[in-house]
């Protein structure tokens, strides 16, 4: 079967390379996951902070979960470093 979005295709392709998918996560301003780990990497440590620099969760607002969900590992292992 296929996968979910975001992740690897795993239908079989007999030999093909597999493609990675990308996630839309705010779908008022088309913004994807990539896109908010790269906030995440470059030290964006909150929904909010990350609502600021690309406005995901500024909109209606549904797709604040998923950047806390996404954002959460994240902040974590940085603070566990820090520590």
């Amino acid at each position: 079967g296929v996968r979910a979005l975001g992740s690897r295709c795993a239908r079989p392709d007999h030999g093909q390379q597999k493609r990675s998918f990308l996630m839309v996560v705010c779908h008022c301003l088309a913004i994807n996951d990539s896109t908010i780990r790269e906030l995440l990497n470059s030290g964006a440590l909150s929904v909010e902070e990350i609502g600021t620099r690309c406005g995901a969760g500024t909109e209606c607002g549904a797709c604040v979960e998923n950047v806390r969900r996404l954002a959460v590992p994240q902040s974590l292992a940085i603070r566990i470093g820090a520590a």
